[in-house]
């Protein structure tokens, strides 16, 4: 017999076929081989043999009966099988890399990118392979790596405009250079912030515009999220070069000096 143990008291089913779009046994009842037909409901449905009974009333225990529990799913194909969806820095690049091992009307993914895993935003499209069972290889390469974690998500579209969601990856970039900002006009000292840990110490270095290096600061240190002020009140008024660099970092600003600054 056949048990859908979802329903509200679970319904014993033992209807021959047809019996409508409830599960119902096609033949073999009463025999050792049964075919069943569970039709397209997505219930959990508890199948029950009983060992035939040569001697009716003698099977004293349950374990004398076997169950099988079995579960239907949807039948519908899914728009894609994911094979992997992987991402790795490169240098101060991205690579993500994706894989399907099979795609129904499948159009594009849509790569989308987030700060906080929270608002993502569409940075690139690449075109699916519309109708395939054969595994299909993608990658892309983000060159806009921002400082500290990002996330990435893939955003699988059909040609009828469904969609779906791969699973989140996220990156960490510890290199702190993009991260670091400096104000470029100035009149006695020089702003400069870090949205990341500058780990390693760094070196400041300042030229006129005939080349000259007119100021040096050597290991320079600073808390992501913080921000300090270098003194270069000894500067006259003119535009200078500043370039700041060591492990990771190599990064120059134009600054201005202007006395009329407050």
């Amino acid at each position: 017999m056949v048990r859908a143990v979802d329903r509200t008291p679970p319904e014993v089913i033992e209807a021959a076929c047809p019996n409508g779009a409830d599960p119902c046994i096609v033949s073999g009842q009463g025999t050792t081989s049964c075919t069943i037909n569970f039709g397209t409901t997505n219930e959990n449905f508890r199948v029950m043999c009983i060992p035939y009974d040569a001697n009716p009333g003698s099977l004293a225990f349950p374990s004398d009966a076997c169950y099988a529990l079995i579960s239907l799913f949807p039948t519908s194909p899914l728009p894609v099988e994911w094979n992997y969806f992987k991402i790795k820095s490169v240098h101060d690049d991205v690579l993500l890399e994706w894989s399907t091992l099979s795609e129904t009307n499948c159009a594009r993914f849509e790569i989308e990118k987030s700060s906080d895993n929270i608002s993502f935003h569409t940075i690139h499209s690449v075109a699916g392979a519309g109708n395939t069972t054969v595994p299909q290889f993608y990658s892309w390469i983000d060159e806009n790596l921002m400082p500290g974690q990002t996330y990435y998500r893939l955003k699988q579209v059909d040609f009828d405009g469904a969609f779906s969601y791969s699973d989140i990856r996220s990156v960490i970039s510890e290199n702190p250079e993009q991260g670091i900002e400096v104000s470029t006009i100035f009149s006695n000292s020089i702003h400069i912030s870090s949205m990341l840990d500058i780990l390693y110490p760094l070196q400041i270095d300042i030229y006129d515009m005939q080349g000259r290096l007119v100021k040096t600061i050597e290991n320079f240190r600073l808390s992501g999220g913080e921000s300090t002020d270098i003194s270069a009140s000894e500067l006259r008024d003119g535009i200078y070069l500043m370039r700041i660099y060591g492990i990771g970092v190599d990064k120059k600003f134009k600054v201005v000096k202007s006395g009329i600054i407050e």
